[in-house]
């Protein structure tokens, strides 16, 4: 599989369509952290997204799931254990998961579902940059839920490219999205910001380290990769 310098591809994960992961590509490390995770639907999308991460990367470098290893880098940011492979991402919300690969340079993926709660309107002043917060006042309930969450996803998308996480508070930059065919993070003018499209309910987002223009080509993980492992 060859990638152009500025393509991301995103594979989409379902845990309602897609069959029983072949568990025994994972390694004792997933397997200790899915045993860890109370909510069986949870533990089930864990299982099913790392085992569809290694077929993917497996596929790129030629190599076998069960023989793709990783590591972290200086940031925390998960990459692929000696070999200079593509950089990738998860995320994985709701009964959804959502994968991004590329060479282009670091990327992050996330993907939320807009939960049915009624959102505390403190809540964006608690986590958002001040113009971000500003933004959000004067939306009504159901505006407001919509857009907190597709700020939150793509600001979420941006801490996991650096590779800081959590450690990164989300009000230490700004993300700009009142435009949506141009997000920007206004703060960091180098990082190219894209929606995803998905399913009602759902917000995905990807951030990328780079000026250039992003194409995004997207797969549904089942349909081709259950079709090249039966080839």
């Amino acid at each position: 599989m060859t990638l152009s310098p500025c393509t991301v591809h995103v594979w989409h994960v379902n845990l309602d369509s897609d069959a029983s992961p072949e568990l025994t590509v994972l390694s004792a490390t997933e397997m200790n952290v899915a045993q860890d995770i109370q909510c069986v639907e949870a533990r089930e999308l864990y299982l099913l997204t790392h085992v569809r991460l290694r077929q993917i990367l497996g596929n790129w470098m030629q190599f076998d799931p069960s023989d793709v290893a990783f590591d972290t880098g200086w940031n925390g940011k998960p990459r692929i254990k000696g070999a200079a492979g593509p950089s990738f991402s998860i995320s994985h919300s709701g009964r959804r998961a959502v994968i991004a690969v590329t060479h282009t340079a670091p990327v992050g993926i996330d993907i939320e579902l807009q939960r049915d709660r009624k959102l505390d309107r403190k809540t964006g002043q608690r986590f958002f940059a001040p113009d971000e917060a500003a933004a959000l006042k004067p939306l009504s309930d159901q505006e407001h839920h919509h857009t907190f969450t597709r700020l939150w996803t793509f600001k979420e998308a941006f801490i996991k490219a650096t590779g800081e996480g959590l450690a990164r508070k989300l009000n230490s930059f700004e993300v700009d999205i009142s435009q949506p065919s141009d997000v920007r993070c206004t703060s960091h003018p180098g990082w190219n910001l894209r929606e995803i499209e998905m399913p009602l309910g759902y917000y995905a987002a990807i951030a990328v380290n780079t000026h250039r223009p992003v194409t995004i080509a997207t797969y549904n993980a089942t349909t081709v990769l259950d079709r090249s492992v039966a080839a």
